[in-house]
């Protein structure tokens, strides 16, 4: 990513590390194609791609999980019995112990098969199959990604899957508390993968586009 890139870019300049900072007291938010939160700043605009922006939440709440003696996990009524590839299986063996700590509560037996009794807050309950599945794809997908250990390629498969689509509805509570959050993250300005979150248009900018 170009750090000095400007304009309607991500660059790092002191506005946009401020726009949280600088939110008006009215605290208006409005919803661009059901994709795209916008505020307004003392100094300009904030333009908040939520799925990227709640994606950076659910990592670094993932990532903080595998640090804690007890995850937070939220106990099935019913438990649900997976088959999995041999493949899948292998993987989910090795990856156990990380995915426990982020919440999972699961129990593998022979045959490749496998039970899910609890699961992370963040996910809806009635999903968790379809999230164990592709969160197993998603980790697969990031072997080209050397750089990353085991922990954050799996923190980073939680949150590709279980954040807020984009084309999601919300309301203005739920807008607001995404920005919230995402200002509270340790690097809100990127993603897990390193792409733009938000991004910030000053006065300035924005009325040099209508000269």
């Amino acid at each position: 990513m170009d750090k000095s890139a400007s304009g309607s870019s991500i660059g790092r300049s002191q506005d946009e590390k401020s726009a949280q900072r600088n939110r008006t007291g009215d605290k208006g938010f409005w919803q661009l194609h059901n994709s795209y939160i916008l505020t307004q700043t003392r100094t300009g605009l904030c333009m908040i791609d939520q799925h990227a922006a709640h994606k950076r939440i659910i990592y670094e709440k993932a990532l903080s999980a595998t640090e804690e003696t007890l995850p937070g996990t939220q106990q099935l009524l019913f438990a649900q019995t997976v088959e999995l590839a041999a493949s899948e299986f292998n993987l989910l063996k090795e990856l156990l112990p990380i995915i426990q700590r982020m919440g999972f509560s699961i129990q593998l037996l022979s045959g490749n098969t496998v039970i899910i009794n609890g699961v992370p807050v963040d996910i809806e309950i009635g999903d968790e199959k379809q999230v164990l599945r592709e969160m197993l794809q998603q980790y697969r997908d990031l072997s080209k990604r050397p750089s990353l250990d085991a922990r954050k390629k799996v923190a980073i498969a939680f949150a590709s899957r279980t954040a807020i689509p984009r084309g999601k509805r919300l309301s203005e509570l739920e807008m607001e508390t995404v920005i919230d959050q995402l200002f509270a993250c340790q690097d809100p300005y990127i993603d897990p993968l390193e792409k733009p979150t938000l991004v910030y248009l000053s006065m300035d900018e924005l009325r040099g586009r209508f000269r």
